[in-house]
């Protein structure tokens, strides 16, 4: 008996198998890492949305509406210093659209839903028309 177990064929033939058991385990190891992956990037669906657009339902979601709202907030501004330059070298500059700025074609436009930026006629303050983004 013991001479069984000694034999070479019987150690080669566990090996294989105990193979074919690592590799089973390793797939299964993968595709559950690939669905968490999945929710963890898109979501279950069921989640309420951080932004009031709709956008923002997952950490990774929220984080980059977070993002682009900061790249409008940061675009905004730029358009808004560009009017100021414009204002301070021509005294009669008032543009109805921002398009008509010097140096906006860049950043003329909201990063999230490209929307043109407005300009209020009356106070010539600039806004982005984008929802959620009014404050801007």
């Amino acid at each position: 008996m013991s001479g069984e177990f000694c034999s070479g064929e019987a150690v080669k033939g566990r090996s294989s198998r105990r193979r074919g058991q690592t590799l089973v385990a390793s797939l299964i190891v993968i595709a559950i890492i690939m669905i968490l992956t999945v929710v963890y990037m898109r979501g279950t669906g069921g989640g309420k949305p951080a932004k009031p657009d709709g956008r923002g339902t997952t950490t990774m979601g929220a984080a980059k509406a977070s993002a682009e709202d900061i790249a409008c907030q940061s675009n905004v501004n730029q358009v808004r210093q560009l009017l100021m330059v414009a204002k301070t070298s021509y005294d009669s500059f008032k543009p109805a659209t921002v398009d008509e700025i010097p140096g906006a074609t860049s950043v003329s436009k909201c990063p999230v839903g490209k929307e043109t930026y407005t300009i209020d006629p009356e106070s010539g303050e600039i806004h982005c028309p984008h929802l959620g983004h009014e404050k801007f």
